[in-house]
């Protein structure tokens, strides 16, 4: 008899967003009836479970395990070259190594996409930008789990940049 009286009081639900200390997207999650019926339903949160909705549920996890694969794969070998390289900007300096502007992420982007590779300038980590002559390290972040330590190196010219996005 008290089995009754819990599905009566509680309620399985799917998520359709990601909800701060209840689950993410596309979980089931069982919660009070009153919540789901009076708050996460109305707001389009959540939606009752029912046996359609769980084989779709399903399927869509399918399709997302496959496709984080293949992202975690493309970020590895990405994550390897990446590595291996060494990427040389040229950019104006005095004679104590100081350069006359600085070199930021944008600038990082762009060297890389010349070479070939696409990355959005989000990913890339600098303490600050990077205003001397020499080496350099910064972090890639391609996947949530997956960073690279990239080399770049800094030549200093005494002509003006090649590169118009230097700030001067």
């Amino acid at each position: 008899m008290s089995a009754k009286i819990i599905d009566k009081k509680r309620a399985k639900i799917i998520l359709l967003q990601n909800i701060k200390n209840l689950g993410q997207k596309d979980e089931i999650k069982e919660v009070t009836f009153g919540y789901a019926r009076n708050f996460l339903i109305p707001q389009k949160l959540a939606i009752l479970v029912l046996p359609q909705e769980i084989k779709r549920l399903e399927e869509i996890k399918k399709i997302k395990t496959a496709q984080q694969e293949k992202a975690t794969e493309k970020a590895e070998e990405l994550k390897k070259k990446l590595e291996k390289m060494a990427v040389e900007i040229k950019a104006r300096a005095d004679e104590k190594g100081r350069l006359f502007g600085s070199i930021g992420r944008k600038e990082v982007v762009e060297t890389l996409k010349e070479r070939g590779i696409e990355i959005d300038k989000d990913r890339i980590e600098m303490e600050e930008p990077i205003k001397e002559i020499g080496e350099h390290w910064v972090r890639v972040r391609l996947e949530k789990d997956i960073e690279a330590k990239m080399k770049i190196i800094v030549l200093g010219t005494k002509e003006k940049s090649k590169n118009k996005n230097l700030k001067f």
